[in-house]
């Protein structure tokens, strides 16, 4: 039995592209929804305000889109990382570590669950501390 509610099925890991108003609008939506930010959250000054790349899994980008603090930012989702790394995966047009360290990079909270190869790549240091 899996931690997918008894399925062998990856839940949907989606890197999305936030962008708030002001740095206090962007650090409030944070907070509350609590996302994967990455190895090393970046946030640019774009002309619409703060922008910066974190990863929901598809129930956090649901829940995320109507918290409290959502009317402050805007949520564009960028690319579906599961869906690429299993297309990458079926075609064999990369190595099954390079995406499993992709995906350990993006969202280290369910690698070990879900890539459990990635703990055993010396070039993933995310995945190897979990």
């Amino acid at each position: 039995m899996s931690d997918t509610g008894g399925t062998d099925e990856v839940p949907a890991v989606f890197r999305c592209h936030v962008v708030a108003e002001d740095a206090e609008a962007l650090r409030k939506f944070i907070e509350e929804t609590r996302p994967d930010t990455g190895c090393r959250p970046v946030a640019r000054e774009t002309a619409a305000g703060l922008g910066l790349d974190l990863y929901f899994r598809q129930d956090q980008l649901d829940s995320a889109r109507s918290a409290r603090s959502a009317p402050r930012v805007n949520i564009t989702s960028v690319e579906n990382i599961t869906e690429n790394w299993q297309a990458r995966d079926r075609s064999g047009t990369t190595t099954d570590t390079t995406a499993t360290i992709t995906v350990a990079t993006a969202m280290p909270s369910i690698t070990a669950r879900q890539f459990p190869d990635a703990s055993r790549d010396p070039r993933s240091r995310t995945a190897a501390t979990l």
